[in-house]
Order: structure tokens, then sequence, then C-alpha cells
């Protein structure tokens, strides 16, 4: 199991629309074993604590690369 294989995947679902429908078949709130199993059929092998500290770990950097900064006073 690899973070690095979990953020590869996200990296996947954004650009594929294949694998971005697939994902969305799963409906607004999946299971994520499900989500991992879709990763695991494109040779992705991630557990679900992997995928979740990759999404936070993309998220942190989008938020750095964007500026998202908590104004003062807020």
């Amino acid at each position: 199991m690899s973070a690095r294989n979990a953020m590869q995947f996200i990296a996947r679902v954004r650009s594929d629309e294949k694998t971005k429908a697939e994902v969305r078949a799963l409906g607004l709130d999946p299971e994520l074993t499900e989500v991992a199993a879709i990763g695991a059929r494109m040779g992705l092998h991630f557990s679900v604590d992997e995928l979740r500290n990759a999404y936070g770990y993309e998220w942190t950097m989008r938020a750095l690369y964007y500026g998202f900064q908590k104004k003062e006073g807020t």
C-alpha cells in the first residue's frame, strides 16, 4: 500500500473522465473501500487511511499554492 499511489489515483480521477465517472457512479457518499478498489483495479494499491491522508495533503497544497490564508480579524 502506498500514499504515493493514493496521490496518483487522485490525480488520475481529476484528469481522466472514465475514472472520474467510475468514482461518481458510487454516489455522493461512497464507501472509501470501494474507491480504493477502483484504484487497485488500476494497479494503484492504497489503504483508506492513505487515501484520506493524500486527499488532505492535496488540499493543503492547493491552499498554499493559491494563497488561501485566514484573514486577520476573522
